[in-house]
């Protein structure tokens, strides 16, 4: 089968494509994680500080929060004096009017020091918690950063994987079979576009075509490898065809039968010349021979198998 120029340009288009956008989601995944772990270092030396600092820092918030209510009972003392020395009725009342804004704030800071406390102990115990477990969180933070970085390294190698094999197998634009055969099946006419789902074409190798046949207890007895068998098959009635015993079963198929049957398979080494999948099979095997009369066997069955594509080699079976 040959591929026009523009399919192979067309496709060597977008595999190329796939590989450069490939490669830049791996130069991105790269420079994200970069980022990440610079963040995740920052992160890290940041909470290593403040648990370091955690104790000094909770003690200068106690500090100032017992300085400022000291400080407004100071300045409520100061003010009082004024009051009591003051003589002029404009400053006594300006003084007055400080004096309530002190008392306020200051009902306001006992009543907050609790709360404050509180807020200065537990931000003390979370950058205590944070300096334990700041190397885990740091691990935490740059465990998937890799796992990323990996993934899009193999999506690349996978895209280069796909170019290669698309020069090594169709660059000429020619596609041939492993082996010869007999053509089965064609997935394609001229002007179609190929897919993964739809096989190209489908043929059997002449030389792997079998039948499986269940030869019963009675007569498994004269069967043996390499024995020659005549075989006809329903489409072709007026023609015989041989071939030979290659495989006997050891394990019976007789299921829920009470007659015990054991596979025995048999190569075709002459087929017609179209063989297909489903077609029945008279397979004949020679069990006796006394001068000049042949006393035969016949066994009907359906030959079953598998198409061939050109990226197996499985032959067709029964």
């Amino acid at each position: 089968m040959t591929i026009t120029q523009e399919s192979i340009d067309e496709a060597r288009t977008s595999l190329q494509k796939a590989v450069e956008d490939a490669e830049l989601a791996l130069r991105q995944a790269q420079i994200e994680a970069s980022e990440t772990e610079l963040s995740a270092k920052f992160d890290y030396d940041t909470r290593i500080a403040e648990g370091q600092n955690a104790l000094s820092v909770y003690n200068a918030a106690l500090n100032e929060i017992a300085q400022n209510i000291s400080s407004l009972y100071s300045q409520i003392d100061d003010v009082n004096a004024q009051i009591a020395a003051c003589t002029d009725d404009k400053q006594l009342s300006q003084l007055q009017t400080q004096l309530e804004s002190l008392r306020s704030q200051l009902s306001s800071a006992e009543s907050s020091r609790s709360s404050d406390e509180l807020a200065a102990k537990q931000t003390y115990e979370e950058a205590c918690m944070y300096y334990e477990n700041a190397q885990d969180l740091y691990e935490v933070s740059v465990n998937g950063v890799g796992s990323a970085a990996e993934e899009a390294q193999e999506a690349v190698d996978a895209a280069k994987a796909d170019l290669e094999a698309f020069e090594k197998y169709i660059s000429d634009g020619s596609i041939r079979a492993e082996y010869s055969g007999t053509i089965t099946g064609v997935g394609y006419s001229s002007g179609d576009t190929l897919t993964s789902e739809t096989a190209i074409a489908s043929y059997a190798d002449a030389e792997s075509i079998t039948v499986t046949v269940n030869v019963t207890e009675d007569d498994i007895s004269v069967v043996h490898l390499e024995d020659t068998v005549d075989i006809s098959f329903l489409s072709y009635p007026d023609e015989m065809f041989s071939g030979y015993v290659s495989e006997i079963g050891s394990s019976s198929t007789s299921g829920n039968s009470s007659t015990v049957g054991y596979p025995v398979t048999v190569v075709v080494t002459s087929v017609p010349e179209t063989l297909l999948s489903g077609m029945t099979a008279n397979v004949t095997f020679i069990s006796k021979q006394v001068r000049d009369v042949l006393y035969r066997r016949t066994l009907l069955w359906n030959i079953r198998g598998y198409d061939h594509f050109f990226t197996l080699n499985a032959p067709i079976c029964g």
